[in-house]
């Protein structure tokens, strides 16, 4: 999505001075005195966002008692991106990406500020708090987009990987530090943590603001909507390895990455924790994605995609059946880890087999999609295996999740022709 944005990055010059030797030889994307404003913006903002998922989690557990609500409240937040991803990125294209931005972080802010309050004052409504969770969900659809779309705008054509690079870094490293807050945060006020997110996105808007920079709208393609989107998803069909491809992200999406709405039951029955334990278990499977990023991308100089995805998607099973089945702390923050390195792998590897082999006018709608399976399908598994575990226990819901991520490596693993193109080429196709 990143590389469909059409904008001139050859306009993009970096500040004046002597750079560092950090920005200039080991992450040159810094050179760009734009990007770090935006990049430091997005860091705050994801603390934020996984500070108040962490807490939004453990009070919906306490207050309602079931993992469905759970499941619901999580799905709120996300399933946005499923309904409303094609739309998001033709808003994306059309649309000036710096207005976008400031003001769907606006909205989350007020969003994050009103679930603070309802909390805060003791008026608690889930129906409500679920409606105000679904505006903010909404504009993050729209801003998720536009704001990978932008990063080509902020640094020169040489960087745009590194660039991309240190945006995982940054979200992953945000998914370990803000549920380890939000555990300290719940130790004071479950409204704190609401409050805190309303005023990281504000942070954001300031930042956005400050760096002028001035980012050109791309040049509006010819046709309608409906004629784009439809022509993006003949382009997919048309391609197997694609349509199998964004499957098998779908499965271990909806299976496998959505356990994380589990993990509030996990640690208070199974573990018997309470909020500062919980905060750091969940951390862990960010501070696995965090480590997994040097690791995959080291193992891609020596093996093929689609062996570090079959590598990758087992390993992710056998630590997602081994949180399920752990009854010691530590253990499960080790399980936890696992899944959180082994999904970033997995997932990075999907990625840029899409990128790589998608033909340059199609990118931005194929990331679309990726977008859409991984951040739109995991939300809809959460509530399903949140009910699940209603019925017969948050174990057995976790057991059931890994099972069948576990048949899917299988399928990768015994079946060589399913996964023989998950490669990455490249020419786009």
């Amino acid at each position: 999505m990143a590389g469909d944005n059409g904008g001139d990055n050859g306009s993009v010059t970096p500040e004046t001075g002597t750079p560092s030797r950090l920005r200039q030889d080991i992450f040159p994307a810094l050179y760009f005195r734009d990007f770090r404003f935006f990049l430091g913006g997005a860091f705050i903002s994801s603390i934020g966002t996984w500070l108040q998922t962490a807490a939004l989690l453990w009070f919906v557990r306490e207050h309602t008692g079931t993992d469905v609500w759970v499941g619901l409240a999580n799905m709120v937040n996300w399933v946005p991106i499923l309904l409303l991803g094609l739309f998001s990125g033709i808003i994306a294209d059309y649309f000036n990406r710096k207005r976008v931005i400031v003001v769907t972080q606006a909205v989350m802010s007020l969003s994050a500020l009103s679930v603070g309050l309802v909390i805060g004052t003791g008026h608690v409504s889930m129906p409500l708090i679920i409606a105000l969770l679904a505006v903010g969900g909404t504009a993050y659809a729209f801003f998720v987009i536009s704001w990978v779309a932008t990063i080509p705008d902020l640094v020169s054509t040489d960087t745009i990987l590194d660039a991309v690079a240190l945006n995982n870094a940054q979200f992953n490293l945000a998914r370990f530090v803000g549920p380890t807050l939000g555990g300290l945060v719940l130790l004071w006020s479950v409204a704190a943590a609401f409050y805190i997110n309303a005023l990281t996105f504000l942070c954001f808007i300031i930042l956005v603001l400050f760096s002028g920079v001035k980012i050109p709208p791309p040049p509006r393609a010819a046709g309608n909507t409906l004629a784009h989107i439809r022509e993006g998803l003949r382009y997919v069909r048309s391609r197997p390895w694609m349509v199998r491809l964004l499957a098998t992200v779908g499965v271990f999406s909806f299976f496998g990455y959505s356990y994380i709405v589990l993990i509030p039951a996990a640690c208070k029955d199974v573990l018997g924790k309470g909020e500062s334990s919980y905060g750091l278990l969940m951390g862990m499977t960010g501070l696995g994605a965090v480590i997994g990023m040097p690791v995959v991308a080291r193992l891609n100089r020596y093996l093929e995609g689609s062996t570090i995805m079959k590598m990758s998607s087992f390993s992710f099973a056998v630590f997602l059946l081994g949180f399920s089945a752990s009854q010691a702390y530590w253990l499960s923050c080790l399980m936890a880890f696992g899944t959180g390195l082994s999904f970033l792998m997995f997932n990075s590897v999907a990625t840029a087999v899409l990128q790589a082999r998608s033909r340059h006018d199609m990118e931005g709608r194929v990331m679309s999609l990726m977008i859409m399976v991984y951040l739109g399908i995991f939300p809809v598994g959460g509530l399903a295996l949140g009910w699940l575990s209603d019925l017969v226990g948050v174990g057995h819901a976790l057991l059931a999740g890994g099972l069948a991520c576990l048949a899917m490596a299988a399928i990768l693993v015994l079946f060589p022709t399913f996964s023989r193109e998950f490669v990455i080429s490249p020419a786009g196709e």
